[in-house]
């Protein structure tokens, strides 16, 4: 039986997570040769870094902090991350970032 190797990161911000970084998780994925890479955030993602993700085969997850905020609410029982940051008014998921 083998291993399966997953590359997770979390990133703790109130900004926007830049598309660089999604990038340097792919290429540690492709290094390490994990199956899949997660990176998980307490902000935001914009569209540049899900069309990336898209393009490129779709091997890593992008969790923002609703979406985690949703996930340990879920899963755990636990509502937490009450002071998610906001975007930038009138920003929306398709944005570019």
């Amino acid at each position: 039986m083998g291993v399966t190797v997953l590359a997770v990161q979390a990133k703790r911000t109130k900004n926007v997570v830049s598309p660089e970084t999604v990038r340097a998780l792919y290429a540690t994925d492709d290094d390490t040769d994990a199956v899949r890479g997660v990176l998980v955030t307490t902000s935001w993602f914009g569209k540049a870094s899900y069309d990336w993700v898209q393009r490129n085969g779709r091997k890593l997850d992008l969790i923002d902090g609703w979406n985690l905020k949703a996930l340990l609410l879920g899963h755990l029982g636990l509502d937490v991350l009450s002071g998610l940051p906001k975007a930038p008014q009138g920003w929306q998921p398709t944005d570019i970032t």
